[in-house]
């Protein structure tokens, strides 16, 4: 929660549609990491690096809301 808070309020995502993390929930952590490290191996790394808790989550098939409610922000 707190973690798509910031996002959503320093981003300004529209708060009705959840922000960047509920979207990377909603079309799957995994598809946004496999995404990311196909851009990083055509554009380099200095443009497109995964963050390794996205790496972390994605690997361990887990959302960012199940990681928030772990670690008992929320």
């Amino acid at each position: 929660m707190t973690l798509m808070l910031c996002t959503s309020m320093g981003m300004h995502s529209p708060g009705a549609k959840g922000g960047p993390m509920h979207y990377a929930d909603s079309v799957g952590l995994k598809n946004v990491y496999d995404k990311i490290c196909e851009f990083r191996d055509r554009y380099g790394e200095e443009y497109w690096q995964p963050a390794p808790l996205l790496k972390q989550l994605a690997e361990e098939g887990k959302s960012f809301a199940q990681w928030d409610a772990e670690i008992g922000v929320a």
